[in-house]
């Protein structure tokens, strides 16, 4: 007997929420055949990855990090200078990026691009340094003086924080 009403219990419950989520609708919605795409402002560069491809055959940490700057990396807009980075060429707007190539034990992570323009790129990051154990939330990171390199335009100065910064000079 008391299984019975068990049953019976659990199947009410059942019978209530289904009843409860039928009536979840957004108030006022008029359904129809006919949809509006309301969405015309997105520019598809703007999505994170977008035309990005990966390597799935990273053999090494350097290497793993470049596929991964490169996956993060949106295409460049008409006349943009992109900017290349321990061996990754040709990014544009990275979320990381290497400060001392030689070690891999500095870098600029979390990136958001405020402007990438044909002139500059200015952003924040946050700058981890492995070596002592130290992070640096909100740092400003500037590439600039664009320069024709091999046929495209490439950003060839970096700054953080004022200070510029030569991720190559170690090599």
């Amino acid at each position: 007997m008391i299984a019975t009403s068990s049953r019976k219990a659990v199947a009410g419950v059942a019978a209530l929420a289904a009843l409860a989520l039928a009536g979840c609708t957004p108030p006022h919605q008029n359904d129809s055949a006919e949809k509006i795409d309301t969405a015309t402002s997105q520019d598809p560069t703007s999505l994170k990855g977008a035309g990005a491809t990966t390597s799935a055959k990273a053999t090494n940490v350097t290497e793993a990090r470049q596929a991964q700057e490169q996956a993060t990396s949106s295409p460049a807009a008409a006349g943009a200078p992109v900017f290349n980075n321990c061996g990754a060429t040709g990014l544009v707007r990275p979320d990381r990026l290497t400060v001392d190539c030689q070690n891999q034990d500095d870098y600029l992570e979390n990136i958001v691009w405020d402007q990438w323009n044909e002139d500059i790129a200015e952003g924040t990051a946050t700058r981890v340094v492995v070596s002592p154990d130290n992070r640096e939330e909100d740092v400003k990171v500037v590439l600039g003086n664009p320069e024709n390199i091999d046929g495209q335009l490439v950003f060839t100065t970096v700054s953080v924080n004022g200070q510029p910064v030569v991720p190559d000079n170690n090599y």
